[in-house]
C-alpha cells in the first residue's frame, strides 16, 4: 500500500500505535516480573487484609483495572480508621474533616505511588502496616511546603519578639 502525503502528517494516528506498542510491551513485561514472582494469594479471606493482598494479587497478576481501584478504595477506606483511632487515642488532638482527607490522601499516595512507578512493588508481609506507616509519615513527616510555611512564620514570630523586647 502506497504511503500518501496526508498519511505523514497524521500525528493523532501514530501516537495512538507507539501507545498501543507501549502498552503490549508493558503488559508482556508485567506478566514475565508477575508470574515469576509468589504472591499471597487466599481463597478465603476473613479479614480487610487477605482481601487487600486478594485485589494486589489480580492487580499485579492479571492487570485487572477493576481490582485496582478495589484496592485503592479499600485502602482509603482503612487509612482513614487508622487515622480515627490515632487520633482517639490521643496525643495529637482532634483534626477537622479537611484535614483528616489531606492526611489520608498524603498517606494514600506515599503508599501507592510505588505502584504506579512499575514494576517490583509488592507487599508480602503485613498489608495493614503498610497503611499504618502511610499515615505515620503523612502525620509526622513534613512536606518542603509545610517547612517553608513554619520556617515564615518563626521569622514573623522571630521579628517581632525582637520587636517588642529590643
Amino acid at each position: 500500500m502506497p504511503v500518501m502525503q496526508s498519511d505523514l502528517f497524521d500525528v493523532e494516528y501514530y501516537e495512538q500505535i507507539n501507545e498501543n506498542l507501549v502498552q503490549q510491551k508493558t503488559k508482556k513485561a508485567r506478566e514475565e516480573f508477575y508470574n515469576s514472582q509468589s504472591l499471597p494469594y487466599f481463597e478465603n479471606p476473613k479479614d480487610d487484609s487477605e482481601k487487600l493482598f486478594n485485589l494486589q494479587y489480580k492487580y499485579l497478576k492479571n492487570g485487572d483495572e477493576e481490582a485496582r481501584k478495589e484496592l485503592y478504595l479499600l485502602s482509603y477506606e482503612i487509612m482513614r480508621r487508622l487515622l480515627w483511632r490515632r487520633m482517639k487515642k490521643g496525643g495529637m488532638g482532634w483534626l477537622d474533616e479537611e484535614q483528616q482527607n489531606e492526611i489520608v490522601a498524603d498517606a494514600f499516595w506515599y503508599v501507592f505511588r510505588r505502584y504506579e512507578r512499575g514494576m517490583g512493588y509488592i507487599v508480602t508481609t503485613s498489608f495493614i502496616s503498610v497503611l499504618k506507616n502511610g499515615v505515620k509519615h503523612a502525620l509526622e513527616y513534613t512536606t518542603m511546603k509545610d517547612q517553608e510555611v513554619s520556617l515564615t512564620g518563626i521569622k514573623n514570630i522571630t521579628q517581632k519578639a525582637v520587636k517588642r523586647f529590643c
